[in-house]
């Protein structure tokens, strides 16, 4: 079975494998309180990572060492994720009789019923979510379930970098941690979206869990695409220069057209949501991934969708260790919400959120 349940360990690093870049961000912890100790972000060499699959392992694990090296920390152990799409989830009820051995080969038998592949190809895992409610003498259990080949290659890549796959998690399951502690409460709803390289997801959370999740083809490769038709400069130092805020201003008066495109792309994600038939009211947008740096994109995509929009900020409940450079934090933090995500994984296994 693979681990998305498991660890408790003081010293972490989460790390996040994407089509264009790795992001890694490595956390220590005294007592409940994580403390961010480095960062690192690495370009990936191109089909190294192809939606979703790890197709050159080595270059893989080159730029995990590389990122580390960056981050200025050493460590032992990680933890990745895999994709939404690539997993199956499903609530069962099993009596409260099993457990331990008996439970899990209960669980592989019930989990057999519903996977569409041989179950000798699939990694599985499950956590008891407690009691059936007026009926007691069953459990609820939550299954999680993806191809074993696709856990391998991830935890192939980390030990290829020295490092232990304490986790893998699930990426639905990784933003619902980076939430404010407020979207947790009772009642709440609201939105996410996530600019990837090649991807826009667009998420929505009722009481800080997820209910509606829908992957777009739009991300930020476009924008530096777009710019690449201004400059002369190679694809990793704009898209660095992109990410530090440290473009000419020259480029800048070309992104003007970008962003109105950006803002269409996630009201056309809500449209999606709202056609899907689902009657919640969403209080609040929030924005992470590359994109979200856009000079004046949140209040624009609030103006345009007449909702509140926020950036996500999950380093607001972290320490930042004092030899860290804020300065370049701030302008990487939206890349890096994930990896942060992924090492909150580490205090007794998962993040006390409240």
């Amino acid at each position: 079975m693979f681990r998305l349940f498991g660890g408790k360990h003081h010293t972490v690093l989460g790390v996040d494998i994407g089509n264009s870049s790795l992001k890694l961000v490595a956390l220590s912890f005294h007592g409940k309180k994580p403390v961010l100790e480095g960062f690192g972000v690495i370009s990936i060499p191109e089909k190294a990572f192809v939606n979703g699959i790890i197709e050159k392992p080595e270059e893989i694990a080159d730029a995990i060492v590389k990122a580390q090296r960056l981050a200025g920390v050493r460590a032992s152990r990680a933890i990745t994720s895999v994709a939404a799409s690539d997993v199956i989830t499903k609530e069962i009820q099993i009596s409260d009789l099993f457990f331990g051995f008996d439970l899990e080969e209960q669980v592989k038998i019930e989990a057999d019923q519903f996977i569409p592949y041989p179950i000798e190809d699939v990694a599985l895992d499950f956590e008891v979510l407690g009691p059936v409610a007026g009926n007691p003498a069953f459990n609820r259990i939550g299954i999680v379930a993806c191809r074993r080949d696709g856990v391998a290659a991830r935890e192939d890549c980390l030990d290829l970098a020295g490092l232990q796959c304490e986790v893998v998690d699930v990426d639905t399951y990784v933003y619902e941690r980076a939430l404010p502690p407020e979207e947790h409460e009772a009642g709440s709803a609201c939105a996410l979206v996530d600019f990837g390289a090649h991807t826009l997801t667009f998420y929505v959370f009722k009481d800080g869990l997820i209910t509606y999740h829908r992957e777009h083809t739009f991300g930020g490769e476009e924008l530096l695409k777009h710019l690449q038709q201004y400059t002369d400069l190679p694809h990793d130092e704009l898209a660095a220069q992109l990410r530090h805020g440290e473009l000419d201003p020259s480029l800048m008066t070309h992104m003007e057209g970008f962003s109105n495109t950006a803002v269409q792309q996630v009201s056309r994600a809500l449209q999606f949501y709202t056609a899907s038939g689902s009657q919640e009211q969403l209080a609040t947008l929030y924005i992470t991934g590359g994109l979200a740096s856009l000079p004046g994109f949140t209040d624009q995509l609030g103006n345009e969708l007449g909702m509140t929009v926020t950036d996500l900020d999950p380093f607001e409940r972290v320490k930042i260790a004092s030899h860290i450079n804020e300065e370049r934090l701030s302008a990487e933090k939206h890349a890096l919400t994930k990896a942060l995500s992924l090492a909150l994984r580490g205090v007794g296994g998962q993040y006390e959120i409240h």
